[in-house]
């Protein structure tokens, strides 16, 4: 929702604003490229990612012949493969394995990282760290405001789901590895595993090892 109107939107670029009471289509807006993410909400802007690499975030208008007012446009330069909001910004991952964190009320961009290169991936935040975990299980961890690297993890396993973390302990979904589709968590102060049928966790942190 945006502004206390619904909008949903397709591949196709159609995006549709619903009467949230009726359940009824009363206005629909075309954009030139297809989408390749779930539209987002963010400072009262809706924010859409189509596959040109482009965010745009829109304003909602009562003007059913202009139903949204482009705010601002921010271009990634590739795909993006997911994107969430935390406080005013966007953290967004895109398809040649960057992390970017953009503002969410004018679309500045406050940093990029590469951290994953040919794997698909999946991002959490918590306590001002931002925990990225690769489908063959790498585990990159940065800081949330500048988004240098912090740590590096890897498990064995399959993976297709966004870590949990809560204060010291993260939980995995392994969908066909080793852990044949259950649930593994590990200790990330003391770098072992609290539960998991899997090979011990290991480190590698920049700076320290070559």
């Amino acid at each position: 929702q945006s502004g206390g109107r619904l909008f949903t939107g397709g591949q196709d670029g159609m995006i549709w604003q619903i009467d949230p009471k009726a359940g009824v289509s009363i206005g629909q807006y075309e954009l030139d490229q297809e989408l390749v993410a779930p539209m987002l909400v963010s400072n009262d802007l809706l924010i859409a990612a189509t596959f040109d690499g482009k965010l745009t975030a829109y304003r909602a208008t009562d003007d059913r012949n202009a139903l949204l007012q482009t705010v601002w446009q921010t271009d990634i330069g590739t795909a993006v493969f997911d994107m969430r909001v935390v406080g005013n910004n966007l953290i967004v991952s895109d398809m040649g394995g960057q992390l970017s964190s953009i503002n969410s009320r004018d679309g500045d961009i406050s940093w990029q990282a590469i951290v994953h290169r040919n794997a698909r991936y999946w991002s959490t935040v918590n306590r001002q760290k931002l925990y990225s975990l690769t489908n063959t299980g790498t585990l990159n961890i940065l800081d949330l405001q500048s988004g240098k690297q912090l740590d590096q993890l890897q498990f064995s396993g399959e993976f297709s789901r966004p870590p949990l973390v809560q204060d010291d302990t993260i939980v995995l979904f392994d969908i066909n590895g080793v852990n044949k589709g259950g649930a593994l968590s590990a200790s990330l102060k003391r770098r072992t595993p609290l539960s998991m049928a899997s090979t011990p966790v290991t480190r590698n942190t920049p700076g320290l090892n070559p």
